[in-house]
């Protein structure tokens, strides 16, 4: 089976390398042989010394920068998963908006509502405010199902990888498309990120405002910030406008008079009107989405191409994500010093890829072999993860 940890090769075939990645102890040293017979010992304790060429420094233990290939900022040792570095002006204008529009509504017409009518009309609107940027901080800082990748070295003759191909997992045919940078095959609504240099899990978007990919992982904290948000700018529009008709309630109305009486509240009645057009269709359109069962990608694509699931289902991946995170497997390696296993991250990720497409059953199914792919008998290519940069 695809997902299993590279089971052991036939014997009459020797050109499949079976990996054992297991640290055996040598009074209290992690013991490690590479392919031409050389040993290296961690002096350290815990840690992992891989495959290393004459010449070149060993590296113990693991580091989750070590292995993550892609563009995103990680931080609290990759519990946060951010975008890229040049996607934090428009995360920071995201705010701007957002807040300094909020901050004029509590000094100006939320107190006087308080003073009025009732402390509970500003602190609905303290609740909205909260609701948004909690969402907002959760879909920008939560991976959103990055998928690992081979290193399958320059001598690889990838040509011959298709682009698309029928695997056999778990006993249920699954189309898979190849990925040629990041040398894995994912599922057809996966994408690779050209701003993140990653391959993520039912990419819908990459979106600029929240700075990161909008994806399987993410999508439902990104839904309910923009609804949150929409939310919040009509509530602000409409205790704003309830706020200066209650006070010019036994005057005609006079808009110069008005606005020069009630300058702030003119102004975010306006602004809010023109921000709802747009977070305000953002909202309904995804809801479109999740009825129709697809991404946005995948509505942008002809009708014939689009192969959504069903409503149900995608409301079961937004609200329940069950899916595993690479950076979080890379987390608790770097926690346990143990180098992540590649046979350990398919199992992980087998409903939904297959990681190494060298592994010895999807060459199989493939119907390709090492050799005509211009392979060494080298076990490195196997786990590709497990020789470190």
């Amino acid at each position: 089976m695809i997902g299993e940890a590279m089971e052991e090769a036939d014997p009459t075939h020797d050109t499949f390398v079976e990996i054992d990645l297991s640290e055996p102890e040598t009074n209290g040293k992690a013991l490690h042989a590479d392919h031409n017979g050389r040993t290296e010992t961690n002096q350290e304790g815990p840690g992992v010394v891989h495959h290393v060429p004459d010449g070149e420094q060993v590296r113990t233990g693991v580091r989750i920068k070590d292995n993550f290939h892609g563009r995103n900022v990680l931080a609290l040792g990759g519990r946060l998963v951010c975008g890229p570095p040049e996607e934090y002006k428009t995360v920071t204008a995201s705010l701007l908006l957002i807040t300094i529009p909020s901050a004029l509504y509590f000094a100006f017409p939320g107190a006087k509502l308080a003073a009025g009518l009732s402390p509970a009309l500003p602190a609905f609107g303290a609740f909205t405010l909260a609701w948004t940027l909690l969402f907002f901080f959760l879909a920008a800082t939560t991976d959103p199902g990055i998928l690992p990748r081979s290193e399958l070295g320059s001598g690889c003759n990838t040509g011959l990888f298709p682009v698309t191909h029928d695997f056999l997992i778990d006993g249920h045919p699954k189309t898979l498309k190849y990925c040629a940078t990041c040398h894995v095959y994912r599922p057809l609504r996966a994408s690779h990120c050209a701003d993140c240099d990653n391959c993520v899990l039912d990419l819908d978007h990459h979106c600029p405002w929240v700075g990161t990919c909008i994806a399987r992982r993410n999508y439902g904290y990104f839904v309910l910030f923009v609804w949150g948000c929409s939310v919040h700018c009509l509530y602000v529009l409409g205790t704003a406008l309830l706020q200066m008709l209650e006070q010019s309630k036994d005057r005609s109305f006079n808009p110069i008079r008005d606005f020069l009486e009630f300058p702030v509240e003119c102004v975010l009645i306006v602004y809010c009107f023109l921000f709802l057009w747009s977070v305000g269709s953002l909202s309904v359109f995804h809801c479109f989405l999740m009825s129709k069962g697809i991404t946005t990608r995948q509505y942008l694509r002809p009708k014939a191409e689009r192969e959504g699931a069903s409503m149900a289902s995608r409301c079961r991946e937004v609200c329940h994500p069950a899916t595993p995170s690479f950076l979080r497997a890379l987390r608790l390696c770097e926690q346990s010093g143990d180098m992540p296993n590649m046979g350990a991250l398919q199992e992980l990720f087998r409903p939904f890829a297959v990681l190494p497409c060298t592994h010895p059953d999807a060459l199989h199914q493939l119907g390709l072999t090492p050799e005509s792919l211009g392979l060494p008998y080298d076990s490195d290519y196997y786990d590709p993860l497990a020789h470190a940069p």
